[in-house]
């Protein structure tokens, strides 16, 4: 359905989609600039779908061809609740003197580059004088590799002179696994858990979520879940609930933070284990000791003069490796990452905007 509507205020419109699954919304506008129509600010345009609120993109051309301008938003995308595995452009872009076509491509936030170019660096499509004189095509495709975990994206395109737009392939097939998946969908149940322990304990909601993401989406599995709940009421000391915390950790973090269980005052060994179980096994606590543990090893390190507040894949690594009682690494300059901690860092962004953050 095609509509046409010259929009002033604030517009709604009501539709259904007959069949489950993925759907592609179009939406185009022209929008005037405050010099166009005299006013103190530009038009602009901004789109919710089903009351989910979308940022605010520029107002961008709807035609192939660029408008001749400098430098300005041209065409936009947004991906909702999509993972997005390669962007792939194709366009046509002529060499003038003094001024060429450009086209630049920012995806989330961030422009990519050409590395072999310095005064076109942040412009992906450059017009070349030396394609000009070699009489060579006008028409470039470039394909970029982005592999974003499913999450809101954008993807935009801003244009410097008249390039041409043939077209844009976004791959955007399903690339989790079930343990991602069900990963993903924890993080986002438990945002609001998630977001107090953090502040509770001073660390980032981000490296909690990233470490308790990675824990599930690798390391968990249900006889993997049922297992430790028992070896844990045994005295064994097995990793326990959504941030598989090992008991031996929440003991240890026991005796830095008594707040992380209350109910533990006074009772028997026997009846400290079983209760710590208890508490691991539920996710609003188990979150605690998460929070709790980055905190630890946060602090620990910068008592040593070293801060890691920023450094999301030295804070999983820890998380994933270290014993509260007795820590393997000693703070130092030059830290590295396994495995565990370059996945929290891969994917911040990514479980950022899952918190909404």
């Amino acid at each position: 359905m095609e509509i046409k509507k010259k929009i002033t205020a604030a517009y709604q419109h009501a539709f259904t989609v007959q069949e489950s699954g993925m759907a592609a919304i179009f939406v185009s506008a022209r929008c005037k600039s405050k010099d166009q129509i005299k006013s103190n600010t530009d038009e602009d345009l901004r789109v919710e779908i089903n009351h989910a609120p979308f940022r605010e993109l520029p107002p961008i051309s709807i035609e192939e061809k660029a408008e001749d301008g400098d430098r300005r938003p041209w065409y936009g995308f947004v991906l909702v609740d999509l993972p997005l595995k390669r962007v792939s452009v194709k366009a046509g872009i002529q060499y003038r003197w003094p001024d060429s076509d450009d086209i630049k491509l920012i995806i989330d936030g961030d422009a990519y580059e050409q590395e072999e170019s310095t005064l076109h660096r942040f412009w992906i499509f450059a017009g070349s004088l030396l394609r000009k004189v070699l009489r060579a095509s006008a028409d470039i495709e470039k394909t970029f590799e982005v592999n974003l975990l499913p999450s809101t994206h954008y993807v935009e395109l801003h244009a410097d002179k008249t390039p041409v737009l043939h077209g844009v392939r976004l791959d955007v097939f399903e690339s989790e696994s079930k343990a991602q998946i069900r990963a993903r969908r924890m993080i986002k149940e438990h945002t609001g858990s998630i977001k107090t322990a953090a502040e509770e304990f001073g660390v980032d909601p981000v490296v909690v979520a990233g470490v308790i993401y990675q824990e599930q989406s690798t390391n968990v599995n249900f006889v993997d879940t049922l297992a430790d709940y028992i070896g844990g009421l045994l005295f064994v000391n097995t990793s326990i609930g959504i941030g598989q915390v090992r008991v031996s950790t929440a003991q240890a973090l026991e005796t830095h933070h008594p707040s992380l269980n209350p109910a533990l005052a006074g009772k028997s060994a026997v009846l400290h284990n079983a209760i710590r179980i208890e508490f691991l096994k539920d996710p609003l606590m188990n979150i605690r000791y998460v929070a709790a543990k980055v905190a630890f090893d946060q602090k620990r390190w910068k008592e040593a003069g070293f801060d890691i507040s920023d450094r999301p894949d030295i804070l999983g690594t820890l998380y994933n490796i270290e014993d509260v009682k007795n820590p393997k690494k000693e703070p130092h300059a030059n830290p590295d990452s396994n495995d565990f901690g370059k996945g929290v860092a891969e994917n911040y962004d990514a479980i950022k905007r899952w918190l909404g953050i």
